[in-house]
């Protein structure tokens, strides 16, 4: 399946919410814990070359996620992604390190989904270590238009990883760990 998305940088997460119920849109997915962890291999390497290999776990859900590097061209990100879901954790972590594949980089966010209509794209509102992002995902012309109801324009797209973000973060507080996580209280 073909993934089309954006992220933008939130000043306020209650300004974000208010401004999504004035326009309709309402919670599809209540505010929920997300462990995400990344896995590589030394050679060849998959995240350097633009890959994702993720294994995700909100509650007792669990997904495997494969992401190809991003398309080329245009202001959003734009990538094929294959997920699958189970609730065996250990068995997920068991194959990806059967085929070579460590633990290599681990990321926590608190996600709300946001629907206004079944066949229209989603908001995602995540609230992580690195600060607060909007995901839009769906076609361009309705991610263009609905960040432009939101108020943002093309210039506050962003269309790198959490990954690149953490990277990013960490170059001005280098004092942080090696992963986006929280504390025991949900804090950074």
């Amino acid at each position: 399946m073909t993934e089309t998305e954006i992220k933008l940088r939130l000043v306020s997460i209650s300004t974000i919410r208010r401004r999504l119920r004035v326009l309709g849109w309402h919670v599809d997915q209540r505010r929920h814990h997300e462990r995400n962890v990344v896995y590589d291999r030394s050679s060849p390497p998959w995240v350097s070359g633009g890959y994702l290999l993720r294994i995700r776990e909100v509650g007792s859900r669990v997904w495997l996620t494969v992401k190809l590097p991003m398309q080329a061209g245009g202001p959003h990100k734009v990538r094929e992604e294959y997920e699958v879901e189970t609730r065996d954790r250990a068995a997920l972590s068991s194959i990806v390190e059967t085929m070579g594949f460590k633990p290599a980089w681990r990321y926590e966010k608190f996600r709300t989904t946001f629907r206004r209509h079944p066949r229209e794209g989603k908001i995602l509102l995540d609230e992580t270590p690195v600060g607060d992002l909007l995901e839009l995902e769906g076609p361009p012309t309705w991610i263009d238009r609905t960040a432009a109801k939101l108020g943002f324009s093309k210039n506050d797209y962003i269309t790198l990883s959490y990954r690149s973000l953490f990277v990013e973060y960490r170059r001005e507080h280098p004092e942080i760990g090696d992963d986006m996580v929280f504390d025991r209280r949900g804090r950074w």
